[in-house]
């Protein structure tokens, strides 16, 4: 199975690496074998991160990792970031640089660490 794996730094006050790994499509469900993560690492420790599972406790983290499984679940995942990475420049106004261009994709063959 091949895996595609990209990543790119994102800098300001703090730094933030963000990485994407997928199978891309599969053909259907969880059962096809198809997953999409995303990870947001603290690359240089000067970025708050805290994750909040829904149990009402709060982890400060350097990295947290965000998989689903499935066709559907890596477009509706794709869609979801895409929307609030827009909203959320709209929010910081001038602040706000866009994206440019495409980072290099990386291509493996491994699996990465469930």
């Amino acid at each position: 199975m091949t895996v595609h794996r990209d990543e790119a730094l994102f800098e300001d006050a703090c730094h933030l690496k963000a990485a994407v790994t997928t199978t891309g499509e599969m053909g259907g469900d969880a059962g096809h074998g198809g997953w999409t993560e995303i990870t947001l690492t603290n690359s240089e420790g000067n970025c708050g991160i805290e994750i909040d599972t829904g149990t009402a406790h709060r982890i400060d983290a350097d990295q947290v990792t965000i998989r689903v499984r499935g066709d559907a679940e890596m477009v509706v995942l794709a869609n979801a970031l895409e929307w609030a990475g827009r909203r959320l420049r709209e929010f910081a106004g001038d602040r706000a640089e866009p994206v440019d261009g495409e980072a290099d994709a990386v291509w493996e063959t491994d699996e990465p660490h469930a």
